[in-house]
Formats: structure tokens, C-alpha cells, sequence
């Protein structure tokens, strides 16, 4: 990272963009929140692994998906032999995204195949039927799209997980400089042990991207991991490109791809540039694309396939949520879809979920994207329909550029006055002296 951390802030009227004297990168949250620069996949996972290592340290020890189900499977003939089959696949197709893993690891001190058993988790559990049987089936995310009468395009994602993972969560700004890539600039929501991509994201070419877990009975293996793909698609510099880039290069009469798909994902895919909104299932074999047009206003997405079918495990939650959600008015505003995400009429199984059983999930962030606007509100454990005023962030999709010792500050929601947070700005980047050095650093900041 150039520079050093500075508190950033919103006006109460309107979203501040500021030249500053030093480099600054700060989410006003109750997570950590990390600005990295990068310009090796290795130097990438590295940053990310150190600047929260006891936070990843403290997950290797005590994540229970970890040492329950994946890691005993490894420590097996049998299974370390399909692990091994799908690290090679997955890294045959994507080199650059293991020599991040690997950075990552390194970065955390941890070792590098559990970074790898979580990356392929949705894939190498589905090889093996108690793994299955004892993890709950649903545990992930609601999604809704939008197109008004007028035009104006919607999109809103629920980040479900669960409470204890939630514990090791964080936002991401990305500066990615690879010598054989384009420049890419990005946020994304994170988790431990999982390249950015599996939640939702933007990127500085216009492009939000969000994704529902899908559970097809059938795996392909050797196949290519959801979460792989799902990062890849984090620096897609267009809605043809990113298409290109799910469906690794299939083409639309479903032809063969350049590498199997293990399993499958929905994607949500907005673009601000091209003002299109679109849904896209994805299976192991081919998929269905829908864009969200006058033809085809609105769509409720949750965690089960809709149109690209194949034989699939469907969850009690998904099933409520999408009833739930499918039944609701079509969103013409930026309130009514967080209204919908906030939903908790379903008492068992709601669209804004706690964990309260019988339901195993628990929503831990909330984004709302306003096309037209270019603005994403974000959300972290906060039911949207509630807390609509008062965000823990409002984001542009397409900020100014970061330049190498080029200073900005990003506005955000943290409902304090103006002056007091001018004064710690200044006194922040006085403490901090503005260094111009490389370094890597992190805030976990406190909403008042």
C-alpha cells in the first residue's frame, strides 16, 4: 500500500470526494477494512494474508467446516487424491489465482491446502456423501433485480453466511498491476480463505458483480471450482467479457467450454456503463441467460436453479425466501429493494436472516446498487429496510483512479459531524506523516 490510513467521511448532503496530502483507504466499519496495491498475483495474497494474520491465524485453528469435514477427508488416501486432481485442474486453468492463494497463506502462516480446501469446498464436498449429510445445505444469499417503467435499473444482494465466519469478514479495495494483465480496480466483501468474487463486488470498468450458491447433485470432477471462476470474473471489463469469463468461453448454442465446469453459481451482473442488468445460471453443462428488460422487469434469485436445470439439492430456506420474495412488489427504488432484502415475514425461513433455527443462515451484508446513480450502499449486519438512512457506506461504482502517490478519500456514511471529522482527518495523516512508503496496512474502525 503507498501511503498510510486516514479516516474517511460523508457529507451529510452529499457524497465528498477530496484530494488529501497522503494516500488513504478506509471503510468507516465494524469489520477490517483493507486497501491493497499489487503488482504480483503472489504480492497480492501476500498483503492480504499479513495485514490479517491473526484474524486468519485464529479461523485455521478454529473454523469448524476446516477441521469437521474437509481437513479429515484431506488426511485420507482417497480424498488427498481428489484434492490433488482438483488443485491441478483449477490451477492449470488459473495460475495467477493460485500464486495468490499461495501468497495468502505465506501472508497469514498458514498452510496453503487449507486455503485451497476452502477455495474448493463447494466441489470436494459433493465427492463425499457424509460431508454432505452433516454440514446444513443452505447457508447463502437472496438477490433481487429490477427494471422500473422509466428505466431505471436496481440490483440488490444479501451476503449470507454464518455468525462465526461473519467473525473473520472484511472489504476489500484492490490496485492490481500484473505485468500481462490491464490495470484492475476493485472492492469486494471477503472471507477468509476465499479469493474476492464469491460475494458481491465492483469494479472501476462499471461492472457489479453478485453471486447465489446453487447445489447441483453432480460434480464433474477435475472440473473447474465456483470460486475460481467467481474470482476471475472480479476484473471483467464488460458484460460480454464477464460472460465470456463465467461460462469459461462456452458458447451460447452450449458447445463445449475450454475446461468442465465442476459445478455451477447464479450470477447477478450489472453494468452502469451499458445500462444492462442481467441474471445468469450457470450449471456444470450449460446456461441460461436472462436480462432485466421491459420484457422482463423483475427477478427474485435465491439459491436453487430457476431455468438452467439440473438435478439439485433444494433448501427449505431457499425455497421460503424465493416464495417470499417472488410474491413481493417489483422494487422502483433504491428503498424498496433493501425493503425486500430487509423482509422478515417468513418467520422461519426469512429473506433477512439471523440464524434462528430452523434456519442456519445469517445475513451479515447487505448491498444495494443504483445503476442510474452509480452508487452502492453497503450494509454489515444492519436489516436494510431498517437502517436505509444510515449505511455503513455509499460507494461509487467508478471512483477517481488511484494513482501511484496520488491522494483521494473515498466518502462514507458514519454520521458525525463535518468538523469533527475534519479534524481527525488532519490529525490522522499528521500522525501518520503521510509516509510515501510501500506498506500494507488496515483499519477496523468502529461505527459511533
Amino acid at each position: 500500500m503507498d501511503g498510510a490510513p486516514c479516516i474517511a467521511m460523508k457529507h451529510p448532503l452529499s457524497l465528498i470526494v477530496l484530494l488529501v496530502s497522503c494516500t488513504v483507504f478506509v471503510f468507516a466499519t465494524s469489520i477490517p477494512s483493507i486497501h491493497i496495491s499489487a503488482k504480483s498475483p503472489y504480492d497480492f495474497g501476500y498483503q492480504i494474508g499479513f495485514n490479517l494474520r491473526e484474524r486468519f491465524q485464529d479461523y485455521a485453528q478454529k473454523a469448524p467446516d476446516l477441521h469437521k469435514h474437509l481437513i479429515p477427508h484431506y488426511n485420507t488416501t482417497e480424498g488427498r487424491e481428489i484434492f490433488d486432481e482438483f488443485v491441478a485442474a483449477n490451477c492449470k486453468q488459473y495460475p495467477d489465482t493460485c500464486s495468490e492463494l499461495d501468497g495468502w497463506a505465506d501472508g497469514a502462516g498458514v498452510p496453503r491446502h487449507y486455503l485451497y480446501l476452502v477455495m474448493l469446498r463447494s466441489e470436494y464436498s459433493n465427492v463425499f456423501p457424509d460431508m454432505l449429510d452433516n454440514a446444513p445445505l443452505d447457508k447463502e444469499c437472496s438477490d433481487v433485480l429490477s427494471r422500473t417503467p422509466e428505466g431505471r435499473l436496481y440490483l440488490g444482494h444479501n451476503e449470507d453466511w454464518d455468525h462465526f465466519t461473519g467473525n473473520y469478514t472484511f472489504l476489500l479495495r484492490a490496485r492490481l498491476q500484473y505485468p500481462h494483465r490491464p490495470l484492475c480496480e476493485y472492492t469486494a466483501f471477503g472471507y477468509p480463505f476465499v479469493l474476492p468474487g464469491n460475494a458481491y463486488s465492483w469494479n472501476h470498468f462499471g461492472l457489479f458483480v453478485s453471486t447465489n450458491a446453487v447445489s447441483p447433485k453432480q460434480i464433474v470432477r477435475r472440473g473447474i471450482g465456483r470460486y475460481f471462476i467467481n474470482h476471475d470474473l472480479i476484473c471483467a471489463t464488460s458484460v460480454s467479457d464477464a460472460i465470456k469469463r463465467a461460462t469459461l468461453n462456452q458458447s451460447e448454442h452450449h458447445e463445449k467450454s475450454d475446461a468442465p465446469r465442476a459445478s455451477g453459481f447464479s450470477l447477478n451482473l450489472a453494468s452502469v456503463k451499458e445500462n444492462r442488468l442481467f441474471n445468469i445460471e450457470i450449471n456444470q453443462f450449460n446456461y441460461s441467460i436472462r436480462e432485466i428488460c421491459s420484457d422482463h422487469p423483475h427477478e427474485f434469485h435465491t439459491n436453487h436453479f430457476l431455468r438452467a436445470l439440473v438435478p439439485q439439492r433444494v433448501s427449505n430456506s431457499s425455497s421460503h425466501r424465493y416464495v417470499r420474495g417472488s410474491k413481493m412488489a417489483a422494487p422502483h427504488s433504491a428503498k424498496t429493494v433493501a425493503d425486500v432484502l430487509g423482509d422478515t415475514h417468513d418467520t422461519a425461513y426469512p429473506i433477512y436472516r439471523n440464524q434462528a433455527p430452523p434456519d442456519y443462515g445469517c445475513t451479515l451484508s447487505t448491498a444495494v446498487l443504483d445503476v442510474d446513480k452509480e452508487l452502492v450502499r453497503v450494509y454489515a449486519q444492519q436489516n436494510p429496510k431498517d437502517a436505509f438512512e444510515e449505511p455503513l457506506g455509499i460507494f461509487p461504482i467508478r471512483p477517481p483512479p488511484i494513482e501511484t502517490g496520488t491522494p483521494y478519500i473515498v466518502g462514507m456514511a458514519v454520521g458525525l459531524p463535518l468538523s469533527v471529522l475534519v479534524t481527525a482527518l488532519i490529525t490522522s495523516c499528521f500522525w501518520w506523516q503521510c509516509s510515501k512508503r510501500r506498506r500494507a496496512g488496515y483499519t477496523d474502525l468502529e461505527r459511533p
